[in-house]
């Protein structure tokens, strides 16, 4: 299958997951980080804003920033400029942005990527080498070529989202990690 292909399946199957289920496995997604020692070490944490069917990530933010952990969310400059990663201290400093996405609505305090010790992102499916499979925009990839070498990129999925082989182009910027209702799958050393 082609990545065209890929995303459709696992757009699909995501999207069709049982509400309950998923409701529960984004609970225990949501105890797995915070009693991980990822989380625990990371003082600054890069984190996406979940969409749709996308693990929710909404308590965790407001936990964690509860907690006194610096929260940075995404925020779309544009197709060719990419993201950057800002400040936030509540989930209500955001509102629906060019994709719909939660976003900051003040840009101000932009945090540069080579001060984030952990990012957790999205994705539709991953394999166990790393590979990644996003939306198509590159974003992330981009994003994460900036991290400074000790920054952990960690995904949050569901274990559905995990297959065999995700087609990946010398651009794509593998990840250290896996996430999901299951536990945590570490392609490195942490």
């Amino acid at each position: 299958m082609d990545k065209k292909q890929l995303r459709k399946l696992f757009s699909d199957k995501r999207d069709a997951y049982d509400r309950n289920k998923k409701g529960i496995s984004d609970k225990q997604v949501f105890e797995y980080i915070k009693n991980s020692n990822l989380y625990k070490s990371s003082k600054v944490i890069f984190i996406y804003v979940s969409f749709g069917s996308e693990v929710d990530t909404h308590l965790f933010i407001k936990e964690a920033l509860e907690e006194g952990k610096v929260i940075a969310v995404p925020y779309v400059i544009s197709l060719k400029e990419g993201m950057c990663a800002i400040a936030i201290r509540s989930l209500s400093e955001l509102k629906p942005g060019k994709y719909g996405i939660l976003e900051p609505v003040n840009i101000q305090e932009i945090i540069p990527p080579e001060e984030l010790d952990l990012v957790l992102l999205p994705g539709l499916a991953f394999d166990l080498s790393g590979g990644r499979l996003g939306y198509g925009g590159g974003f992330y990839d981009r994003f994460l070529r900036k991290l400074k070498p000790s920054a952990l990129k960690v995904a949050l999925a569901y274990s559905m989202q995990i297959c065999d082989s995700v087609p990946t182009e010398p651009w794509d910027e593998a990840i250290d990690g896996i996430l999901t209702e299951k536990g945590f799958i570490s392609f490195k050393e942490i």
